[in-house]
């Protein structure tokens, strides 16, 4: 979770009370509110797409990461997923670079293409990413996407 969002969280904010913040257009809170009905026991997925795309509409890198994940999972269409991972990756989302580099590298929702996958791990793996890592190791390993 962003700083924001973290804080939102820790003063332990109700669901209407980051209902309030997020209908008032605090990313942060819009975020929280999404995260809130895609993780609880009495899922809502619909409302959770709602907040998810509202937060990443105003450019919040996480939730474009987030929403991309949704989609990718709950929806037929996976090019728009690879859309919001790009938008998420490009801004320095670990976990996006990570999901567009997995989804160059298998053709899933965009055009195979393995430098570009190993471009956008590299740019994860930078910044900690073990998944990233673990996959430039294989393909190191296997001799994919490397001249």
């Amino acid at each position: 979770m962003t700083a924001s969002t973290s804080n939102h969280a820790a003063r332990d904010l109700t669901r209407r009370e980051l209902l309030t913040l997020a209908r008032a257009g605090d990313a942060d809170a819009q975020l929280a509110v999404a995260l809130s009905y895609d993780l609880s026991k009495r899922k809502n997925f619909r409302l959770a797409a709602y907040w998810y795309r509202k937060a990443a509409e105003q450019g919040h890198r996480e939730a474009q990461n987030f929403l991309a994940e949704f989609v990718r999972d709950h929806a037929e269409d996976r090019r728009q997923a690879i859309l919001w991972f790009r938008r998420a990756a490009e801004q320095g989302e670990s976990n996006a670079q990570l999901s567009l580099g997995y989804s160059l590298y298998y053709g899933e929702g965009t055009t195979r293409d393995r430098t570009a996958a190993l471009k956008w791990y590299r740019l994860s793996a930078r910044q900690g990413n073990a998944g990233a890592m673990y996959n430039i190791a294989m393909m190191y390993r296997d001799g994919s996407g490397l001249k």
